[in-house]
């Protein structure tokens, strides 16, 4: 992974509150919410957003996903969504919501 504005460590830090404690002592519950474990052939498509300013989940992590689902024949789209931080999905769902009114 690569560093980006401190984003590794902010998501170290965030994954081991998550988990409530380190990663390698918590293997069992970092297994259980890792979107990868649940990744099979017949799983419906997917479509992944990630902002390529995220300084929380380096967009690798999406990369992971993707690549996990592919493996899997499983259909998804990866985009990434220039100049977009953690939380731009908020906005993007105002838009959403505004055009199928």
């Amino acid at each position: 992974m690569r560093e980006l504005k401190g984003g590794l460590i902010k998501c170290l830090d965030c994954a081991e509150k998550l988990v409530g404690g380190p990663l390698d002592k918590r293997a069992e519950i970092v297994r259980m919410i890792n979107p990868v474990t649940y990744v099979r052939p017949g799983a419906p498509p997917f479509l992944i957003l990630h902002g390529d300013n995220d300084e929380i989940v380096p967009f690798s992590q999406s990369e992971i996903l993707y690549n996990a689902l592919r493996k899997a024949r499983v259909e998804a789209t990866l985009i990434k969504v220039k100049n977009a931080t953690m939380g731009f999905h908020q906005k993007l769902n105002i838009v959403l919501r505004r055009s199928i009114k």
